[in-house]
C-alpha cells in the first residue's frame, strides 16, 4: 500500500464537525501522499496545523436528525410519518419501536440516536454508525434470529432490511443501506477591512421535516470563512446555528447554537 501518512505520534485523528481532522499535536511537518488519500482529499490547513477532508457527511450531528429526513443511498425517501413502527422478533421475542413525540414512553423515538438507544436496549443487539448506515451487530454467544417488519410497508424496504435473517454471534452484522440528507452550500466573497478578500462558506443540513400543518421545518447551519484558496481555516472555527421555519408565513426564526444552546 503506498498511502502514508507519517510521523504517527505527532498527530490524531478525530471527527471536527464534517470533517475528519488530523491535529498536529507538535510543530514537525506532517507528510501525506497516495491514491487513498487524494480520495479522501486532504489537505493542510497550515495556519491551524491540521490536515482534513472537506467532503465529510456532517457525523457529529448525524445521530441527532429526525429519522423523518432520511433518504436511502438510491434517493428513495424512507417515508416515515406519525405511528409507524418497525418490529423487530429476535430469537422469538418481539419488539415494536414507534416513530413518535410520545418520548417519555417505552420504544417511542424521533431521532436516529432515540432508535438506536431504543433498540440496543431492548434486543442486546449492538448498533454503531459506519458511513452513514447503521450496522446491527451480535456481540453475544448465541446466533440470533431476526426478523424485522413495520407498518409502512415501504420503510423496511428503504432500508434495506432483510424480512428474517440469522446474526451470528461473536461480531455478525446486517446493515441499513446508507442514509442520505438533504444539503446544500453557499459561497460568499468578503472582504476584511484592509481589502483582503475571503470566502464566506456556509453548508445548510435538513434536521428536521414538516410532517404535518403544525410542525415546523428545520435547517442546521454551519458557517466558516477560508483564505481564497479554500486552504485555510481563517475563522477561529465554524459558527453552528438553525433556521427554523413555521408552517404559514411568518418569517423564519434564526438560532446560533453555542455549547448546545440555541439562542435567537
Amino acid at each position: 500500500m503506498q498511502d502514508r501518512l507519517s510521523g504517527s505520534s505527532i498527530a490524531t485523528l478525530n471527527v471536527d464537525n464534517r470533517r475528519i481532522v488530523f491535529k498536529n499535536v507538535t510543530d514537525e511537518a506532517i507528510e501525506y501522499r497516495g491514491s487513498f488519500i487524494d480520495k479522501l482529499g486532504l489537505r493542510m490547513d497550515s495556519k491551524n496545523k491540521r490536515l482534513m477532508n472537506t467532503d465529510y457527511l456532517y457525523l457529529k450531528k448525524f445521530l441527532a436528525n429526525d429519522m423523518n429526513t432520511l433518504y436511502n443511498e438510491n434517493f428513495t425517501s424512507i417515508n416515515i410519518q406519525d405511528g409507524d413502527t418497525v418490529t423487530m422478533e429476535v430469537n422469538g421475542k418481539s419488539h415494536t419501536f414507534t416513530y413518535s413525540d410520545k418520548l417519555n414512553s417505552k420504544n417511542y423515538f424521533r431521532t436516529i440516536r432515540e432508535f438506536i438507544d431504543n433498540i440496543e436496549k431492548e434486543t442486546g443487539l449492538d448498533i454503531t454508525v459506519q458511513n452513514c448506515r447503521l450496522i446491527f451487530e451480535n456481540n453475544t454467544s448465541i446466533p440470533k434470529k431476526v426478523k424485522f417488519s413495520s407498518l409502512n410497508d415501504n420503510l423496511i424496504d428503504a432500508l434495506r432490511l432483510p424480512d428474517e435473517v440469522i446474526i451470528r454471534p461473536e461480531g455478525g452484522v446486517v446493515q441499513t443501506s446508507a442514509f442520505k440528507v438533504p444539503t446544500y452550500k453557499s459561497i460568499s466573497e468578503v472582504f476584511d477591512d484592509d481589502g483582503t478578500k475571503y470566502l464566506l462558506t456556509s453548508d445548510y443540513v435538513l434536521h428536521h421535516m414538516q410532517a404535518n400543518g403544525n410542525d415546523k421545518e428545520s435547517w442546521m447551519s454551519y458557517s466558516a470563512i477560508f483564505d481564497l484558496g479554500y486552504d485555510n481555516l481563517v475563522s477561529k472555527d465554524h459558527t453552528e446555528g438553525k433556521i427554523e421555519f413555521g408552517a404559514g408565513n411568518e418569517p423564519p426564526v434564526l438560532y446560533r447554537i453555542k455549547d448546545g444552546t440555541e439562542n435567537k
